[in-house]
């Protein structure tokens, strides 16, 4: 876990900003989850996740161990396959906003973008740790 982010989960009362900064790691383990089995499908990244699930299953009702037991690695080929879709999403984004045109497929940007972070940190793109994690497209 990034310096920050530790400074973050410490503190008693975050601002507003920092709070809708963090919110959007909410994304990052949502598609966390979904490498571990634990969520059966992702579906294509027009709306957030489902926050009350994530605090359900992370934060609440399953302890570290019982994660770990419930939790088995997706195959690398669908894990690829996300990465190859969610990188050809991320472009299609990133070409919108260069040319000033409306968003192809209503994609939310916000998600494609952590996808694209969280699934190039699982496949080790470019030996990047957490923090330094580049999305390229």
């Amino acid at each position: 876990m990034h310096k920050e982010e530790q400074k973050f989960l410490k503190k008693k009362h975050p601002n507003h900003n920092e709070l809708i900064q963090y919110s959007w790691k909410l994304e990052c383990i949502w598609l966390l989850l979904w490498s571990l089995n634990l969520i059966a499908d992702l579906d294509v990244p027009v709306d957030t996740c489902n926050a009350e699930y994530v605090f359900e299953t992370v934060f609440s009702l399953h302890s570290k161990q019982e994660l770990l037991d419930e939790s088995t690695l997706k195959p690398t080929s669908d894990i690829l396959d996300s990465l190859d879709f969610i990188y050809r999403a991320h472009w299609a984004v990133r070409e919108a906003q260069i040319n000033h045109l409306e968003v192809p497929s209503s994609l939310d940007e916000g998600v494609v973008y952590e996808r694209h972070y969280t699934l190039n940190w699982l496949v080790n793109y470019m030996d990047q740790e957490w923090e330094e994690i580049s999305t390229d497209t």
